[in-house]
């Protein structure tokens, strides 16, 4: 079975006998169908009754007034298929500037991250086997550096202009000062 929410779906307006039918009330002599020309007792046609004027049923594609319309037997309720939302966008807002760099800072700052809980995680397991591993300033130091690197990224995507661009230059500076002191030196 299809969603109701596509529009697979389409609905034909029941003739007033099949509503009624479908009601459990006889159908009434108005709604009911002219006889057929048939050939009476002497072989002449006879006369089509006339059919009692009844307003037509709308075309399976109509949408119906939502103001005017009024849902009885003889005008089936038709189904009404809800637009999908529209997207609103700001007046004058474009692809945001720096897009470029702040995706560089913050791959920057994430890999600050990880090399933190990685020192970390050899400083446990060499802690625990009673290896050597990393001193106490590695152990401190990278988390630290991390962290820092993380909140200026944050500003960075937070802001806009110069200090957007400020805040990813201090996350480069921290980075640096990172590698040098704990793996250059």
């Amino acid at each position: 079975m299809a969603s109701p929410d596509t529009e697979e779906l389409t609905t034909a307006p029941l003739a007033a006998a099949d509503v009624a039918t479908r009601e459990g009330t006889p159908p009434s002599d108005a709604h009911a169908e002219p006889p057929s020309a048939e050939a009476d007792e002497h072989g002449e046609p006879s006369e089509p009754v006339a059919e009692a004027s009844a307003a037509e049923p709308p075309a399976v594609d109509a949408k119906p007034d939502p103001t005017t319309a009024t849902h009885s037997a003889e005008t089936p309720a038709e189904y009404v298929p809800v637009a999908a939302p529209q997207r609103i966008e700001a007046v004058g807002a474009g692809k945001p500037r720096g897009r470029w760099w702040r995706g560089f800072t913050g791959s920057i700052a994430a890999g600050l991250a990880v090399l933190a809980v990685g020192v970390l995680g050899v400083g446990a397991v060499c802690l625990a086997t009673g290896a050597p591993g990393p001193s106490v300033l590695l152990l401190v130091g990278h988390p630290v550096a991390a962290v820092v690197a993380l909140v200026l990224q944050r500003l960075a995507d937070r802001r806009y202009g110069r200090a957007a661009g400020l805040a990813g230059i201090g996350v480069l500076v921290v980075a640096f000062v990172a590698l040098t002191v704990f793996w250059w030196a």
